[in-house]
């Protein structure tokens, strides 16, 4: 007979390690504290991070401008 899909007794656990993967998902979260008066512009947390990748999305595609032949002034030996 064939096992059900979510029948988790297919599975060999006796090598399994609990929390394994636990410390790297902690590093990987950042949590990021607004302002009231910032919250009230977003709907959800989803509205926050579409809005914080637009804004990394156009920084990527404005390239700073280099000036060049400036060059700080030299100071005169009288």
């Amino acid at each position: 007979m064939k096992k059900d899909e979510t029948d988790l007794s297919r599975y060999d656990w006796s090598k399994a390690k609990r929390g394994r993967h636990l410390e790297s998902a902690r590093r990987s979260l950042a949590p990021v504290f607004l302002d009231p008066e910032l919250v009230a512009y977003f709907e959800s947390p989803k509205a926050i991070n579409a809005a914080l990748r637009a804004i990394v999305d156009a920084a990527q595609l404005v390239k700073p401008v280099k000036i060049k032949g400036r060059r700080s002034a030299k100071k005169r030996v009288a």
